[in-house]
């Protein structure tokens, strides 16, 4: 499990006061200027005070010495998101020609403790950068550093930063091979891992030109995981972002046991959680249909609006029009679109009433 940023056992087993170090007898401290009259002075300890003296002296003095390489160490311990501490350490890894293996093990250190510190992350990218030389070491460090990203990821699988920094290594070094394999396996493990349908979309963005081929695998994949969880926000997004470089989704084949459209599809699967409803509320078929909310998926009415949407725009434009928009709009689109502001969506009522007003005035000569 990381621990917390700030590691108290470690200065009580490591520190030393630097005022009373010969090595540091040259150097005068700078103290923080809080100004005058500081309205909440934070209360630092003695030892952070001390350390952060002698950095701010040794930063303005722009001095490039091992003692301060090893005082930063220090400063970043106390303090892990300063930034000028890391940007400093840089500069002197790079003067002083400091190991960088080394650097990284420290890194994994400071990381395990920090798990979601952008600047530790950041700083281990530019280690990676410093360590590029195009050999056949810099490939192994490359294939440690997936490794090391997927040992945090395993700690918290929706670690942002983490997945930030593992983006950055496949694009900049083109470790694509693995990786949809690596994703596909988090999505068994959680199919409502949202940060791993994202890398999905990430890593298939950035491998293929979407063609006929792809898109099609990649719907039939999001539309299998549907059907384990209609609830799953996470694929109902992949889904509408994978559809989105369609012409057309409504009108989208699709392959069985699938319905021939994506919109067939759609009306099938709103059929099903109407008559789940219909059975759970105890009530017959040939009464009024009525869903019960919780055997309801708002994302399903999410995506199936888009799709309406689309196949009416579609007919529209058609030279012959289409005489049953406005059965369409008032039998299946405005109960979503109500259900959707009244119960769902509550959040966004306001825009789902505009898409029913928009609508109505479209299609059904609303005035």
């Amino acid at each position: 499990m990381a621990r917390e940023s700030y590691d108290s056992s470690y200065f009580e087993e490591n520190y030393y006061s630097l005022r009373n170090d010969d090595l540091w007898s040259d150097v005068t401290p700078i103290s923080q200027d809080d100004g005058l009259h500081p309205i909440a002075k934070i209360q630092y300890t003695d030892e952070f005070i001390e350390v952060y003296d002698y950095m701010r002296a040794v930063f303005q003095s722009e001095e490039t010495s091992m003692r301060a390489f090893s005082l930063t160490e220090k400063a970043a311990r106390l303090n892990p998101a300063n930034y000028t501490v890391w940007f400093y350490r840089r500069k002197l890894i790079r003067e002083l020609k400091c190991d960088l293996d080394e650097e990284l093990r420290f890194l994994d250190e400071m990381i395990e403790m920090n798990p979601k510190n952008y600047q530790v992350w950041f700083h281990r990218q530019k280690i990676i950068e410093m360590l590029d030389s195009g050999s056949e070491s810099s490939d192994k460090t490359r294939k440690k550093e997936l490794k090391f990203v997927q040992s945090m990821l395993d700690e918290d699988a929706k670690n942002y930063h983490a997945w930030q920094y593992r983006q950055w290594l496949l694009k900049t070094y083109s470790l694509w091979n693995k990786e949809l394999d690596y994703v596909e396996k988090l999505l068994k493990e959680d199919i409502r891992n949202n940060s791993a349908w994202n890398q999905r979309f990430f890593v298939i963005s950035h491998t293929s030109d979407y063609t006929d081929e792809i898109r099609l695998k990649e719907i039939m994949y999001t539309l299998v995981a549907i059907d384990v969880d209609i609830y799953n926000e996470s694929a109902w997004n992949y889904l509408r972002g994978i559809t989105q470089t369609l012409d057309s989704i409504a009108n989208y084949s699709l392959p069985e046991p699938y319905c021939r459209t994506m919109l067939d599809h759609m009306r099938v699967l709103l059929k099903q959680t109407e008559d789940e409803g219909e059975e759970a509320n105890g009530t017959s078929h040939s009464s009024k249909t009525k869903i019960h909310h919780a055997q309801y998926s708002p994302y399903l009415c999410m995506f199936a609006v888009s799709c309406f949407e689309e196949y009416l725009q579609q007919k529209v434009t058609q030279s012959d029009g289409c005489d049953k928009c406005k059965d369409i709009v008032e039998k299946e689109l405005l109960p979503m679109l109500i259900k959707l502001q009244t119960e769902d969506d509550i959040v966004r009522k306001n825009y789902w009433k505009f898409v029913q007003l928009k609508l109505k005035h479209k299609y059904c000569n609303f005035e």
